[in-house]
């Protein structure tokens, strides 16, 4: 049986301006918030998690919302996560 869990989106990055600065100096999500990035086309895509006082994973998802790679990120750790590969459209990202 598959877990299901809902989140309320706490915001929608559909722009450079919100993609580039995502949760840097944010609060902390709470344990039902999500941030869900969008891109305008499919590839491949980094984060790092720089001014981020809290970890985050990430799922990494296809132009159908499948989810190909899972990756977390430490707080305030500016090392790069990557997609593992060039077919990403939407990213998410929770605590």
């Amino acid at each position: 049986m598959d877990k299901q869990h809902r989140f309320d989106i706490r915001f929608i990055a559909d722009t450079d301006e919100k993609r580039t600065r995502g949760l840097m100096f944010a609060e902390p999500l709470e344990d039902d918030e999500a941030v869900l990035f969008i891109f305008p086309r499919a590839d491949r895509y980094g984060f790092w998690n720089k001014n981020v006082s809290f970890g985050l994973s990430l799922a990494f998802c296809d132009e159908n919302g499948k989810i190909i790679h899972l990756a977390d990120m430490a707080a305030d750790d500016p090392t790069r996560v990557e997609s593992e590969t060039d077919d990403i459209r939407f990213v998410v990202e929770v605590k």
